[in-house]
């Protein structure tokens, strides 16, 4: 299995909640969550802003405006507002399968 997890720095009694908002996105390429996929990077909580670092499964996807505001808006609501979010999308480093916490089942040719 991969590493998933992620830098945090900030209050520990928020990053469970920030850790279920992350959960509920999801990347519909590799059909799983953005904590499982590994592509959380890093998350920073000060008393304004919420700031994501992350990765995409592919930098060019049609949907990765999508994955952006459903990161802003899933952890805007667990945390009932109060903080701006930003989302960092960075390419280095790249992003890899290594990283998944979950390993995909590969399928079978008939």
């Amino acid at each position: 299995m991969g590493q998933a997890g992620f830098d945090y720095e900030g209050p520990q009694e928020m990053r469970a909640c920030i850790e279920g908002a992350l959960r509920w996105v999801q990347d519909p390429q590799l059909g799983f969550n953005l904590l499982d996929a590994g592509l959380v990077y890093g998350v920073r909580v000060t008393d304004e802003v919420v700031h994501v670092r992350m990765a995409l499964s592919s930098p060019c996807s049609a949907v990765s405006d999508v994955i952006v505001e459903d990161v802003q808006a899933e952890v805007f609501d667990h945390l009932q507002g109060g903080r701006e979010v930003r989302v960092e999308v960075v390419t280095s480093p790249p992003w890899s399968t290594a990283r998944m916490a979950v390993v995909p089942l590969r399928r079978r040719a008939a």
